[in-house]
């Protein structure tokens, strides 16, 4: 839920960030200080264990610990390809639609993620997919006021769904085999350094040049979309699928709409309707009934 929070402030962000920079720079930029943000604590435990290993203490050169920890970068560059991918397709939507609409259909994932988990023999519960149709009717509510029509801003956002959903699939493989922390910080790295390539030629696209005013202006949401949107909040997300059903992590993560309207109405002053209102209840309850304990015997899985 802690993830939700950061990520629905963050669309406040990402959209003033759409404003002044271009996407694949914003994101990339994002990265940098999420991965800054997050090698802090790994440099703190190296130093730790390296006193208190005293004279024994090994070093290793860096191919060696490539070769120690094939696995580790293969899912952190796996995982930063993906988030590539999704980070920046939502960021170049965000130019094009509105706020609410970008929240309804990025979150479309709580329904892509179970129907991908069915193909990967992924056990659903009743009780999922009762939350999954609740989640989804409380979003409509909360996000969208009018006729919902398919224009290109929308065409990349239902992209983009599915990319968060292959996502959140992928650090469910990876994240109980390695370290999520490090794994993070490489998946960051992987999208900085894929991003920093491509902005120069895809950027002038949707955006014009940087100046420093600019910048000064961005700053604030830039660091908040970096340090805490992309260093702790996708970390965050990592360690807590360790231990979470896909799917209910989905829903989980699809608060974040709920967020961003609150957001909306604290920092931009936006009234919250009858209508959000309930949208905001009937998600909240899709949460509780999805951790809900449920028998084995009611799974709906694949053969």
């Amino acid at each position: 839920m802690t993830v939700a929070f950061i990520w629905g402030f963050a669309i406040v962000g990402q959209k003033v960030g759409a404003e002044y920079m271009g996407p694949f720079l914003f994101s990339s930029a994002r990265m940098l200080l999420g991965s800054v943000t997050m090698s802090i604590p790994i440099i703190i435990q190296w130093q730790k264990n390296k006193r208190a290993l005293g004279d024994s203490y090994e070093k290793k050169s860096l191919g060696e610990w490539v070769r120690d920890n094939k696995l580790l970068i293969r899912a952190g560059c796996t995982c930063g390809v993906v988030l590539f991918c999704a980070a920046n397709t939502q960021q170049i939507a965000l130019i094009y639609v509105t706020a609410s609409k970008t929240g309804f259909l990025t979150t479309l994932y709580i329904i892509i993620v179970p129907l991908m988990g069915l193909f990967l023999k992924k056990k659903l519960y009743w009780n999922t997919w009762i939350s999954v149709i609740i989640a989804v009717v409380g979003l409509y509510l909360l996000t969208i006021a009018d006729s919902l029509r398919l224009e290109f801003g929308d065409t990349i956002l239902i992209i983009s769904a599915f990319l968060w959903a292959l996502h959140i699939l992928v650090i469910d493989h990876f994240a109980p085999k390695v370290d999520v922390v490090k794994m993070s910080v490489i998946q960051f790295v992987t999208l900085m350094l894929i991003g920093f390539i491509v902005s120069p030629f895809a950027d002038p696209y949707f955006a014009e040049g940087l100046t420093m005013d600019k910048l000064i202006d961005v700053l604030p949401a830039l660091l908040w979309a970096g340090v805490m949107s992309a260093g702790i909040a996708y970390t965050l997300q990592a360690i807590g699928q360790k231990h979470a059903n896909p799917t209910v992590a989905a829903l989980i993560l699809s608060f974040e709409a709920v967020f961003s309207v609150i957001g909306g109405f604290l920092i931009l002053h936006e009234s919250l309707t009858p209508r959000e209102g309930l949208g905001c209840v009937l998600m909240f309850v899709a949460i509780i009934l999805a951790q809900i304990p449920v028998k084995r015997s009611s799974a709906i899985e694949t053969n």
